[in-house]
């Protein structure tokens, strides 16, 4: 039984054999009487023969593999040997000679070791583009402890599928930025949004601008923070264009007129709908008119705006009268309520027929508000005002954990002309000082508190004592 396998497997060896044997075999013609390589690879010269031709005189240099045929009467012979499968006069170092250079380590690591991959960049991504900064700073003072402020602007802009792109701005700073509108038009490092883009569809996620289309009804325009969905579809003549956007409102609409002084170009101070004299604008909010033609911003146009102060100045070139009709149109930030912005939209083209329907709502959370708690008896109070908004107003005395950083106040009780009134004093009596108080401004002779000075840490109001009641 062990023979009958051993011949078996002998059988099956003896094809594989004779086929490498037969693959290591060439033939060719060579000149007679002319040296000639007969291969790259050694050779057997042991195999040389020349087939038909019987015994032929021949000598062979194994190292160069050169053959030369004897003079024998003819032009050419065939030659047939058997090669080498490698080349044995190829060198073979154990080691490189790259491993004995001093500097070979620092451009492929290690000898023996694995090769050092190519640097990565942040967020690698083919085929979308990155850029933007990252900032580090140190803020100090006589008041407060070092400490570090950090700022993030990256801007993405590339093909996510080869369907699908994407263009988002992402913003981290713990200082709050507002452009200085000085520029005709402002840089988006003041927005963080996310958009993607289809062929059919338009997805934004962030900071949006809310705009009515092309109509001469339902005109707005807003800044919020949320997510849109524009869409189109259908062929020429018959295309469809939806919107649908829910976000909450940055700030609040505000339309104001500006009274001109003769020859002044400026300042002129914005103020608020319940004349607030410190507001701050929402940048690329605004649009200013004189006289009914809209301006340019910009130090080479028409004004320049500071938006932390609401502060408008008038280039040299536009003249201000006493006559001078301005209006000024902007968004202001204001953190009463939380407000919201529901907006949906339906156009359709049907030939030379046109038809769209819009829906915009906006509203105030009323039973959220942002900085203040209120009590039941202020809620109370304010719902028997009615329409008497200039006495809707409520206390803006509140209790405070005492700290030499903040403005606080103690109160006492007082004798004046026979009657008894509560005051409020400033105080830095760990014990005492445990009020905090906010002032609203009432007009000349109307209050019982005067603006006394500022200190390191803000505004301080002093007491007055009622004057005939």
């Amino acid at each position: 039984m062990f023979w009958r396998f051993a011949i078996l497997i002998l059988l099956m060896s003896l094809p594989a054999s004779l086929h490498a044997r037969q693959r290591n075999l060439r033939c060719r013609q060579v000149p007679v009487g002319q040296p000639v390589v007969l291969d790259s690879l050694p050779l057997d010269p042991g195999s040389i023969s020349f087939p038909g031709n019987g015994a032929i005189a021949y000598t062979f240099d194994f190292e160069s593999r050169t053959l030369l045929v004897q003079e024998n009467g003819k032009d050419s012979i065939e030659v047939c040997y058997r090669v080498f499968p490698a080349n044995l006069f190829t060198a073979a170092p154990a080691r490189s000679l790259q491993d004995f250079d001093s500097s070979a380590f620092f451009r492929h690591g290690a000898p023996g070791a694995a090769p050092l991959s190519q640097p990565q960049s942040l967020l690698e991504t083919p085929g979308i583009r990155k850029s933007g900064s990252i900032s580090r700073g140190i803020s100090v003072g006589n008041r407060q402890s070092a400490f570090v402020n950090s700022q993030l602007n990256l801007q993405l802009e590339g093909q996510l599928t080869d369907d699908i792109s994407i263009e988002a701005l992402i913003s981290d700073q713990q200082i709050p930025y507002q452009p200085e509108g000085n520029t005709q038009r402002l840089d988006d490092f003041d927005q963080v949004y996310v958009k993607l883009r289809h062929e059919h569809a338009t997805l934004t996620l962030g900071d949006i601008v809310l705009q009515n289309p092309e109509s001469w009804f339902l005109r707005y325009r807003k800044n919020g923070q949320g997510v849109s969905l524009q869409t189109q579809f259908g062929e020429e003549g018959r295309e469809g264009h939806s919107s649908f956007a829910i976000s909450g409102a940055r700030g609040k609409f505000h339309s104001e007129q500006v009274e001109a002084v003769d020859g002044l170009s400026g300042p002129y101070q914005l103020r608020g709908p319940s004349s607030e004299r410190f507001v701050i604008v929402l940048a690329n909010s605004e649009k200013v008119w004189l006289d009914g033609r809209l301006l340019e911003r910009g130090f080479d146009r028409d004004y320049v705006i500071d938006y932390n102060t609401a502060e408008i100045t008038f280039s040299p070139a536009i003249l201000i009268t006493a006559y001078s009709r301005i209006r000024v149109d902007f968004e202001y930030a204001t953190r009463d309520y939380a407000r919201s912005i529901v907006l949906a939209g339906h156009e359709q083209e049907l030939g030379r027929l046109q038809l769209g329907v819009h829906y915009y709502g906006e509203q105030d959370q009323a039973n959220h508000p942002l900085q203040y708690a209120f009590s039941e008896s202020d809620i109370e109070r304010l719902s028997r005002i009615g329409d008497e908004t200039e006495n809707a107003y409520i206390s803006g005395i509140d209790t405070a954990a005492y700290s030499a950083d903040r403005v606080l106040y103690r109160r006492v009780d007082t004798l004046v002309e026979g009657n008894l009134y509560t005051a409020y004093l400033r105080s830095t009596d760990p014990e005492l000082a445990i009020y905090s108080l906010r002032f609203s401004e009432v007009g000349q002779g109307n209050g019982e508190y005067i603006l006394s000075g500022n200190s390191t840490n803000g505004r301080v109001y002093q007491w007055q004592a009622p004057v005939g009641g």
